[in-house]
């Protein structure tokens, strides 16, 4: 029995369990990549604020903000300083 060989190629970058990995281990990707996704979410927020109770605006904030930025923790550290 032969063993397959697969084909070789490198990619930029790669997206793995919701950490964008680039073929340097840098994180730029992966920051870019969550600040946005923040950012599209907290604007959201701002702009449905006027017509939801706090409550709602908890619950919101805890359903789609917190997930973003807890996931992953433990890899931040590593994240470049901007």
């Amino acid at each position: 029995m032969q063993a397959q060989t697969a084909n070789s190629h490198c990619v930029k970058q790669y997206k793995i369990l919701g950490v964008n990995l680039d073929n340097n281990l840098k994180w730029l990707f992966h920051v870019d990549n969550i600040h946005k996704k923040l950012t599209n979410k907290v604007l959201l927020l701002h702009r449905i604020k006027p017509y939801i109770t706090l409550e709602m605006r908890k619950l919101y904030y805890n359903s789609y903000i917190l997930p973003i930025s807890d996931y992953g923790i433990i890899l931040w550290q590593y994240a470049p300083k901007r």
